[in-house]
């Protein structure tokens, strides 16, 4: 495990209770880039607001645990692999800020995502 995430594993481990909470009750598939360990998608599952969870990210910190099914790789690089309209929503908390491309990424995304899905977006203010 590379060292900054060693020294950061709370955040990785944060549940996104933020996100959480604007997530409708349902069997929604979820896709989740950048999901850390997984914790969020997780609690989705528990509440009844997911059925199917899929996390993407760039650090392997145990997520098989926590998700349907677990994607290493840098969204920017890779593909998913699913079929397109697949997901009922797909969240991108605190991660297009980190892309060098981030709105090729959501372009890209947006293939996977259901007609009428949800795309939740959080991106960090400095100020």
């Amino acid at each position: 495990m590379d060292t900054h995430v060693k020294n950061n594993a709370a955040y990785y481990g944060t549940v996104r209770t933020d996100i959480i909470n604007r997530i409708p009750y349902g069997n929604n598939r979820i896709l989740e880039v950048g999901c850390g360990d997984g914790s969020t998608l997780l609690n989705l599952k528990r509440e009844g607001k997911a059925f199917e969870t899929v996390g993407v990210d760039i650090a392997e910190l145990g997520q098989q645990t926590n998700v349907d099914r677990f994607i290493l790789g840098n969204i920017e690089a890779i593909e998913i692999p699913y079929p397109e309209e697949h997901f009922d929503i797909i969240i991108c908390a605190d991660v297009l800020e980190h892309l060098r491309d981030p709105l090729q990424a959501i372009v890209k995304l947006k293939t996977n995502l259901r007609r009428g899905g949800l795309f939740i977006l959080c991106i960090p203010n400095i100020r």
